[in-house]
């Protein structure tokens, strides 16, 4: 419209139009850490457990434990806890960490979140006592191998076992030997139930390449292996659970920490209302898994002891052990004597509806949002001087090890600019 006016407009005059604009209509990005103090004294009047830290009136920590998350935790802190942290994409920086679990209906439920300057030990140190001090530790925690992680959990867990995300070890593994087969054996290794089965995928994989074995091994089997694994794991090997949690908070990523915040907040209230409102007569995605299942099961290549009074270990297959489920072949043999009806005698407590029930409680009432409105402002209180990364923030992921390596096999083949003729440039060009 003004070009139509005859008045010139450059692209900076409509970034800065939009800058004032936004200023006016949200307030500034700044302001908004003036309202943080105020925010976590009413979640925590909500029943949330929040808190934050200064530094000489500058804020350099916010963390929130949610209410449903503790629930939650009660209930399902034997499934382990997922642990990641993902940049901020607003223009003041810093990290958001988020710790997750996923329920036996296999729902994700966000427990905790906190704002920090950075992926530090000390932030991590800080967010893990914040986290395991307002609600029920977990069995175990899986995570990447961020350098930052580890020496935290050393330190503020070392009683919390520590478990690699199978897929960013792998995908580690397979940017050194680039092998798709090696990379398969390795899965099969890693998801191998027992002793034996996992003694003879090793095997199998000391044929093929046995650096690739020693390269797997040297990382304690404890730490990514089922067969070793000292609690049952529930079908969780990777921190898959919080990675799609950073992506569903993508959105929020790119606001102001107050937006950021009260964005999650109503993700989670969502998620709530939607589980208290499902009337579940048995958990779907367990039922139906077993059942089909139960369908597929032919001859098993390997003998298993099946023992129906034994409701602690019924079938030496491993598969309880990693579950806490009936496997196929104990369904099968309460099948064959007529005893199926007593299949629900051999879920663990957490596969039940009661449980479920419990930890989204209709008598539980989470409190409404907190508006903009009902904060009070402290003037004094500003963000922190955040260090930005040089370059461009990116967007999306870093391309997998495995895409990485087919890109290497697809070349690119030379186009000559003399003769335009293929597999050779104008250097080399003989027409």
């Amino acid at each position: 419209m003004l070009c139509a006016a005859g008045r010139s407009v450059t692209y900076q005059n409509c970034i800065a139009a939009c800058r004032q604009l936004k200023a006016d209509l949200f307030q500034e990005d700044s302001e908004q850490y003036q309202y943080i103090q105020s925010y976590v004294l009413e979640l925590n009047k909500a029943g949330h457990v929040a808190d934050l830290e200064l530094n000489n009136e500058k804020i350099t920590r916010v963390g929130v434990v949610y209410k449903q998350g503790i629930l939650a935790a009660r209930e399902f802190a034997d499934r382990g806890i997922n642990l990641d942290g993902t940049f901020m994409k607003h223009g003041a920086g810093g990290a958001l960490l988020v710790a997750c679990l996923k329920n036996s209906n296999n729902e994700i439920q966000i427990v905790a979140v906190a704002w920090v300057l950075g992926e530090t030990k000390d932030n991590w140190s800080w967010f893990v006592n914040f986290l395991l001090r307002s609600c029920k530790k977990p069995a175990f925690v899986i995570s990447d191998r961020d350098k930052g992680l580890i020496p935290a959990m050393q330190v503020e867990a070392s009683d919390v076992a520590h478990f690699i995300c199978l897929r960013h070890m792998l995908e580690n593994f397979n940017a050194k030997f680039r092998n798709q087969a090696l990379k398969d054996q390795a899965w099969r290794l890693a998801k191998a139930l027992t002793l034996k089965a996992f003694e003879r995928q090793a095997a199998n994989m000391k044929s093929k390449n046995a650096k690739a074995l020693a390269w797997l091994t040297d990382v304690d089997v404890a730490k990514w292996a089922a067969a070793y694994s000292p609690y049952p794991r529930f079908g969780t090997m990777t921190s898959n659970n919080v990675e799609s949690v950073n992506n569903v908070l993508l959105q929020a990523r790119a606001l102001p920490l107050l937006d950021c915040l009260m964005t999650v907040e109503r993700k989670f209230e969502k998620q709530h209302l939607a589980s208290r409102a499902s009337k579940i007569e048995i958990l779907p995605s367990c039922g139906s898994s077993f059942v089909a299942k139960v369908a597929e099961a032919g001859e098993p290549p390997v003998e298993y002891v099946i023992d129906l009074d034994d409701k602690s270990m019924p079938c030496s297959c491993g598969y309880y052990a990693y579950m806490k489920a009936p496997c196929k072949h104990l369904i099968a043999a309460l099948k064959s004597v007529n005893k199926l009806s007593q299949i629900k005698s051999y879920f663990d407590p957490s596969w039940s509806t009661d449980t479920y029930k419990r930890a989204y409680d209709r008598a539980e009432k989470i409190g409404a949002f907190v508006t903009k409105e009902a904060l009070c402002r402290n003037e004094f209180h500003r963000p922190p001087p955040v260090p930005k990364k040089r370059g461009r923030p990116k967007k999306t992921k870093r391309i997998e090890s495995q895409l990485a390596t087919e890109a290497l096999k697809k070349k690119r083949m030379n186009k000559c600019n003399a003769c335009g003729g293929l597999g050779h440039n104008k250097r080399t060009c003989k027409g």
